[in-house]
């Protein structure tokens, strides 16, 4: 907790020495601003697998964003995002977003419940949320929004640092009593090559749990794009010796500025218990969320902001003697 504790000071101090510094040009400023309206919807056919998953067929509106943002003066800005979710046949609706912004030059500030920075690289480079989150998010290795505060600074134009401290909940258990959650991230970029690395840790009584996570991707002629990133969790829940692992590689292969083509294969594990007195469990702690995942599919641009994608999907639960689940998906984005 007091690593938690400095960082936090240490990010307070840094902010309000940046808002300190605000530009004092009082010439006419304009505010600005935009509703954000995003709809993931989704028809999806189950080809077969095991029993439990028979073939089946739906259509589904997944998920909404709705909110709205604004710049309040040259550097302050706001957010405000709502959550509108699917979970299995009623709509629930959460505030996601609900923060105050301040850019200057190289630094930029959140707080409020913001987006957190331990995945946001990835996802961007992944570029297909509509269809399927990024690794972190789709195995919970962290919530993509939480009540807290982050910083990042541009050193140069290679090299930039981010720092988190945040609830530790998640946004859609927002408990002002949360365990505490700080994080430090790098991204490196060189000419094509994104190289990141983040550390978190969040303390309890006699555990940590603690997360890192490393990103290697590549661009080239803005035609191909290929990552590959490996992701630890240490004491998950703050369970003892309950770890997850994995890793995710995927490739988007950009044919004209409508059509383009994307493969991605997930494989999520975590660890048998050894008690340390002789006692080993018989499989992973996590087994029944433990698989290997495959993905491939096309995207379909009509216009800037509508994205339409149909993509094969195939699943394989480390359970023993599962049987693949396969899918066919054809999903929809459209926004402002």
């Amino acid at each position: 907790m007091k690593k938690q504790s400095l960082l936090f000071f240490t990010l307070i101090t840094f902010v309000v020495s940046a808002f300190s510094q605000e530009n004092t040009d009082h010439s006419e400023f304009k505010p600005e601003g935009k509703a954000i309206v995003r709809v993931f919807a989704n028809y999806n056919s189950n080809l077969g697998g095991n029993e439990q998953t028979g073939a089946t067929d739906g259509m589904e509106i997944k998920r909404a964003y709705l909110g709205y943002k604004s710049t309040l003066s040259k550097t302050f800005g706001i957010k405000m995002k709502m959550d509108v979710g699917n979970h299995s046949g009623k709509y629930e609706a959460f505030l996601k977003i609900a923060e105050l912004t301040y850019h200057k030059n190289k630094f930029s500030a959140h707080v409020g419940l913001i987006a957190t920075t331990q995945f946001k690289v990835q996802e961007a480079f992944w570029g297909y949320r509509y269809l399927q989150k990024s690794f972190q998010d789709e195995y919970k290795y962290n919530g993509s929004a939480d009540l807290g505060l982050s910083v990042d600074y541009k050193i140069n134009k290679i090299i930039s640092i981010d720092a988190i401290v945040q609830n530790g909940e998640g946004y859609k258990h927002v408990d002002p009593t949360g365990t505490y959650r700080a994080g430090l991230g790098t991204t490196i970029n060189i000419k094509s090559i994104t190289f990141r690395t983040y550390y978190d840790i969040s303390s309890k009584p006699d555990i940590n749990r603690q997360n890192i996570a490393v990103l290697l991707a590549y661009k080239f002629k803005d035609k191909i794009r290929i990552a590959g990133e490996y992701n630890y969790q240490m004491n998950n829940h703050f369970s003892k010796d309950h770890n997850m692992f994995g890793y995710s590689f995927y490739t988007t292969y950009i044919i004209n500025k409508k059509y383009e083509v994307f493969a991605r294969y997930d494989k999520s594990q975590s660890n048998i218990i050894n008690d340390g007195a002789g006692h080993i469990e018989d499989q992973a702690w996590n087994i029944n969320k433990d698989e290997d995942l495959a993905l491939i599919g096309i995207q379909y641009k009509p216009i800037k902001t509508v994205k339409i994608s149909a993509n094969y999907r195939q699943a394989i639960s480390t359970v023993a003697d599962a049987d693949a689940v396969n899918w066919f998906f054809l999903n929809l984005e459209f926004k402002l």
